[in-house]
């Protein structure tokens, strides 16, 4: 079996846990603090880590990109290959961080995080390409 499909199928799947997990620690955070916000925001940070790892071997795996990694100017020239390289992973990165913030703040600050996580969540829907299959198996 070859590495490519495995790993874009198992960092589909997660995407959903991802999101559920960052719901998830929404609405626990809209509440008065309880142990469930804890969990519920370092399962979102933790989960979101390892779905980057997964996305930086999909980004040296995938045979859509691998072209454009020869040619830059190709990126340019495909809407989907520049928003991989140039679009996802960044706003994936830079969510990354917010969810990390998020979960240092859930106990000191749970406003805060709460803001954290509500930005991690929108920069997350901006960043995936919703133009691709929602469930792969």
């Amino acid at each position: 079996m070859e590495l490519y499909p495995l790993l874009l199928s198992l960092h589909n799947l997660l995407r959903w846990l991802v999101l559920l997990l960052g719901l998830l620690s929404l609405f626990a955070l809209s509440r008065p603090p309880g142990p469930m916000a804890r969990v519920y925001a370092l399962g979102f940070a933790h989960a979101f880590t390892l779905q980057l790892i997964l996305g930086l071997l999909l980004l040296w795996q995938s045979p859509l990109l691998a072209p454009a990694y020869r040619n830059l100017a190709l990126a340019r020239e495909n809407p989907e290959v520049a928003f991989f390289l140039m679009k996802h992973w960044v706003g994936m990165v830079l969510a990354l961080g917010l969810a990390h913030m998020a979960r240092a703040q859930v106990e000191k600050a749970p406003r805060k995080a709460l803001w954290f996580i509500l930005a991690a969540l929108a920069l997350t829907l901006f960043s995936i390409p919703w133009w691709r299959p929602w469930i792969r198996v």
